[in-house]
Formats: C-alpha cells, structure tokens, sequence
C-alpha cells in the first residue's frame, strides 16, 4: 500500500434515499476512493503462495487514518 495525491481525499457524502432503504442505512456516509492494482501471485516470507493487490490512497486519507 501506498499512497499519492492524485486519488481523491475521503469525504462524507449524502447517500440517495434509494440506496438507503437497500442498506437501512443513514442519509450520510464516507466515501474512501483507492486505486487497487490487478491480483498478482506471489510468495510470503515463508515461500507460501500469495495473492497480493497493490493499493494507492490519498496521501489525505492515510494522514487522517
């Protein structure tokens, strides 16, 4: 994981009403946008088979997480 300022910042985001009756959720939520890379094989430490995914946040959200 990594991060960089060209993926957009987390933000709180109205939800529409039709999303809301799916989830029972409120009207407002979190959006966290990621670039997540292609699912890769790898070895761990181990020499255990591994899936590994390469993932860019904003560099805002890793600060405020």
């Amino acid at each position: 994981m990594t991060h960089h300022e060209v993926i957009e910042p987390m933000q709180e985001k109205y939800i529409p009403e039709q999303d809301r009756a799916q989830t029972g959720g409120t009207d407002r939520g979190v959006r966290i946008p990621l670039s997540l890379g292609e699912q890769r094989e790898e070895r761990d430490k181990k020499g255990e088979p591994a899936l590994v995914y390469d993932v860019i946040w904003a560099t805002n959200t890793v600060k405020r997480a």
